[in-house]
């Protein structure tokens, strides 16, 4: 199989032009995770409006309440009005309103708590939907396939490379040099000749050299030794 530089392979295909589609499947609202969320939007939307009407409700109860309030004069003698005005009873309205706020609070907290209860047991029931095992689809399989391919495709170049360096190795081994260092054995009129000529002439000179120069100290010995002392006494006359 040719191998396709990457950067001419389609996008989101395979080398040989097959187009892989996506299994990754993105849409929830058909699915139990989807359908929890809509109903705890639906029921947190319910859930609002009945808060909001029982707000509005209190609200209108306190406003009638306070509407129907007369004003009375204490002139310092415990008589409100001229009537008798219990400290229980002044203090009724606040106690039946703070009782209405506690139970609307109450029962705020222990529905929220349910819901939160329902919606946790809705969660850890909920089983994924997303497959992303791909060995058992075609890009899995096309991606196994491209594994071994490359794999042998390594092995065979490392095997070429193994071959083709044992067999330069060889050749190193086997050459032998072409330069010819003697000189001696390129026969007459050649370096080697005249090295040889040249030697045997610097001998013969030397030797020719040594021999006069032996000549010439036998004449100085003899000379040297024929020579006879003589005195002058100072009349001139050597004897």
């Amino acid at each position: 199989m040719a191998l396709v530089p990457w950067n001419t392979t389609p996008l989101g295909g395979l080398p040989d032009g097959r187009v892989i589609e996506s299994r990754t499947d993105t849409k929830i609202g058909d699915e139990e995770a989807g359908i929890a969320r809509a109903t705890f939007a639906e029921n947190a939307q319910r859930r609002r409006k009945e808060e909001k009407e029982r707000i509005a409700a209190a609200n209108e109860e306190n406003k009638k309440r306070l509407l129907a309030i007369k004003s009375k004069t204490d002139d310092g003698d415990g008589l409100i009005g001229m009537a008798k005005t219990p400290t229980a009873t002044l203090h009724k309205g606040h106690d039946e309103l703070r009782a209405v706020r506690d139970k609307i609070e109450s029962d705020r907290l222990e529905r929220v708590k349910r819901e939160n209860a329902e919606h946790k047991a809705r969660l850890a029931a909920t089983k994924p939907k997303t497959d992303d095992d791909v060995e058992d689809e075609a890009t899995g399989q096309d991606r196994v396939r491209l594994r071994a391919e490359s794999a042998k495709r390594r092995g065979a170049q490392q095997e070429a490379l193994k071959q083709a360096n044992a067999q330069y190795f060889q050749r190193i081994r086997g050459a032998t040099t072409v330069t010819d260092t003697k000189v001696w054995d390129d026969g007459e009129g050649s370096a080697g000749a005249m090295r040889s000529v040249v030697a045997a002439q610097s001998r013969a000179r030397k030797e020719e050299e040594a021999r006069h120069l032996a000549e010439h100290n036998a004449e100085v010995k003899e000379r040297l030794a024929n020579v006879h002392s003589k005195t002058d006494d100072g009349d001139g006359i050597q004897f």
